[in-house]
């Protein structure tokens, strides 16, 4: 028999079948935009009671309801952590939150965003600008369209004082090696004291994408720490990794350090609390066991399965499920 899923008002929806035992259905009400880009299909749209969402090839990047917890960790409190983060470069992040997150910190000078897909930037500025409060557009910000890696080849690393890694989920070896092949260029020309943030998925097996990136990422730094949030709009825990050369992470996440960083932000921390780092940075003993056996080979993948997730229009969605 078969039985449909979505409500009568949606236009479509994303499916993620991460797992076979773990499908997620986010579905929309309005569509604001659908593009297919050189690179991938591009929707944005608005999801009732959540707001504004952006989904690329059916996954979903942002929702207004809880981003700020996911863009808040991985953008802000490593600049939080460093005594100087004037110059701040973006790898991914199109949808221009990252972006909003570092210049939050009045000590940034500069950020250079760089962007493999052109259409991204172009869709969210056009209607993202509420939620990414016109960063794309901002002066301090400098977008460059291209191949992260290319772009990696010819920078001038070491004046970034902060890098943040905003790529697409990493859920295949092809991804793994992606990130694997940008922290080794960076781990080789940033400043000693420069400080990189990334992100995984941490609270869904079989993947653990997070703990796979922190194995990837101990290869090339000296220094790798891991901390978490549930967030809202993946539906579950996810895993935010900090990278570096100078000292270990629990030394620059103090919570006194970024108290008295975030003091000076024009509006107030929203879903960091300082107090309790560095404590957070540590791993419950589960997930430290399970960390330890990825790290043996973080590119051995579960076999026979295949991370998938596609935008399903509204008439399709309705009459896909089947019992």
């Amino acid at each position: 028999m078969r039985q449909p899923f979505t409500s009568a008002d949606w236009v479509g929806a994303a499916f993620d079948a991460l797992c076979p035992g773990r499908h997620t259905l986010v579905g929309a009400a309005r569509l604001i935009d659908e593009r297919q880009t050189a690179y991938q299909h591009l929707v944005i749209a608005d999801v009732p009671v959540l707001g504004r969402g952006l989904f690329l090839d059916g996954n979903v990047q942002l929702i207004a309801c809880g981003e700020q917890a996911y863009h808040e960790r991985l953008a802000l409190l490593p600049l939080l952590a460093h005594d100087r983060p004037g110059e701040v470069l973006i790898l991914g992040g199109g949808d221009g939150c990252a972006a909003r997150e570092a210049l939050r910190d009045p000590r940034v000078e500069r950020v250079t965003l760089v962007e493999l897909d052109g259409a991204v930037i172009d869709a969210c500025a056009a209607h993202l600008a509420e939620l990414n409060r016109g960063s794309l557009a901002d002066a301090r910000v400098r977008v460059v369209v291209a191949d992260a890696r290319e772009f990696l080849r010819q920078a001038p690393l070491a004046d970034y004082a902060v890098v943040i890694v905003d790529f697409l989920d990493a859920y295949s070896a092809a991804d793994l090696a992606l990130y694997e092949q940008v922290l080794a260029e960076l781990a080789t020309a940033v400043a000693p004291g420069a400080i990189v943030s990334l992100h995984g998925d941490a609270g869904n097996p079989p993947y653990w994408s997070a703990l796979r990136l922190q194995a990837l990422a101990a290869r090339h730094f000296r220094h790798v720490a891991m901390h978490s949030a549930f967030v809202n709009c993946y539906a579950s825990e996810w895993g935010f990794l900090l990278a570096g050369n100078g000292a270990p992470p629990a030394e620059w996440l103090s919570a006194g350090r970024i108290a008295g960083q975030a003091a000076a932000l024009a509006q107030p921390l929203a879903t960091i609390v300082p107090e309790l780092f560095p404590a957070a940075l540590r791993l419950a003993p589960h997930t430290a066991a399970l960390a330890a056996e990825l790290a043996a080979d973080p590119y051995l993948l579960p076999a026979g399965h295949q991370a998938e997730a596609r935008w399903v229009p509204g008439g399709e969605a309705a009459h896909t499920s089947s019992v």
